[in-house]
C-alpha cells in the first residue's frame, strides 16, 4: 500500500473485479493519484456530455484497450472551474500518457514500461503493484505540474494564447542579420562582392557569377575591377602581347605573364 495515497488500496478493491488487464490497472491508478489531488472525473471520450464530477472511474472508461481517455475539472482557489483530458496510448509494453489542460493545451507527458509498475496478478493490490511510490511520484511530478491556478496567457489582441510546451514557433527571416531572406546574398552589401562594387574578402571571389543580374567577374584578380589591382582596358591591346581587339569588350580576361614590374604599377605591372 502507498503511503503517499491513502485510501487507495480501498479504491482498488472497489474496480478490481472491472479490470481486464495490467494497462487498466496502470490508468487506475494515474486516475487515483488524480483524484487524490483535487481533480473529478466528469467522463470519458474527448468530449461529450459533462457529469458533476466524482471520484469514481466512470462507466465504460476500459472498453477500449489500446486507448483509454478520460475527462476531468479542477477548481482554482476562486472557485473557477478548468477541463483537463487525460489520453493514456497502448505502446507495444509502454504507455504514453499524456495529460492537457483544455483552455491553454498546455501538455504534458509521461512514458512508462507497463511491466515496470503493475503485474498480471489483478486480484490483490500488493500483488498487483510493483513500485507504486514511484509511480506515484511520476504522476505527480510530471502530470499534475499543469495547474488550474496559472492564467492563460492573453497576447496585445486580447486573445489567448496556446501552449508552447510541445511546439516551437517558426523563425522570422527577418532576424537573420536584418536581411528577409538569409539564405539570398545582399546585392547591395558591399561586404558580399554584390552589384554595388567592393572587394568582399576571400569568401565573396566567384559570387557575382551566380547573380545573372550581376556585374563583374569572379576573378581574384579582375582587371576590371580596383582594390589595389591595376585597371586597364585589355580590349586596347598589350603591347608585345595582344594586337588591338583580341580581347573583346568587358570580357573576363587574365593577362598571360609574367609581366616584368613596372614603376608605379604595383603587382604585374603592364607596359
Amino acid at each position: 500500500m502507498s503511503s503517499k495515497i491513502p485510501g487507495f488500496e480501498i479504491f482498488f478493491n472497489s474496480i478490481k473485479s472491472n479490470l481486464s488487464s495490467q494497462e487498466d490497472a496502470l490508468v487506475a491508478a494515474v486516475h487515483f493519484v488524480l483524484i487524490w489531488d483535487q481533480y473529478s472525473c466528469i467522463g470519458i471520450n474527448e468530449e461529450g456530455q459533462e457529469d458533476e464530477g466524482s471520484e469514481c472511474l466512470p462507466d465504460g472508461w476500459n472498453q477500449n484497450q489500446d486507448v483509454w481517455t478520460l475527462r476531468y475539472r479542477k477548481n482554482n482557489a476562486s472557485g473557477q472551474a478548468t477541463s483537463f483530458l487525460l489520453k493514456v496510448i497502448r505502446a507495444e509494453s509502454s504507455l504514453l500518457i499524456n495529460f492537457m489542460r483544455k483552455d491553454t493545451e498546455d501538455v504534458s507527458f509521461l512514458a512508462v514500461e507497463t511491466y515496470h509498475y503493475t503485474t498480471d496478478d489483478l486480484g490483490n493490490m500488493k500483488r498487483t503493484y510493483k513500485d507504486l511510490d514511484q509511480l506515484v511520484d511520476l504522476v505527480k511530478g510530471e502530470l499534475c505540474r499543469i495547474s488550474a491556478e496559472s492564467q492563460p496567457k492573453v497576447n496585445s489582441g486580447g486573445q489567448t494564447s496556446t501552449a508552447e510546451t510541445l511546439r516551437e514557433k517558426p523563425r522570422d527571416p527577418a532576424s537573420f542579420r536584418g536581411r528577409a531572406d538569409p539564405y539570398r546574398p545582399d546585392l547591395a552589401d558591399p561586404t558580399h562582392g554584390g552589384a554595388s562594387g567592393g572587394w568582399g574578402g576571400l569568401y565573396s571571389v566567384g559570387r557575382s557569377d551566380l547573380d545573372p543580374l550581376g556585374t563583374g567577374g569572379g576573378m581574384i584578380f579582375d582587371p576590371l575591377r580596383g582594390g589595389g589591382i591595376p585597371r586597364f582596358d585589355p580590349s586596347q591591346g598589350i603591347p608585345g602581347h595582344l594586337p588591338r581587339g583580341a580581347v573583346p569588350p568587358g570580357a573576363r580576361f587574365d593577362p598571360p605573364g609574367p609581366f616584368r614590374p613596372g614603376p608605379g604599377r604595383g603587382f604585374g605591372g603592364v607596359e
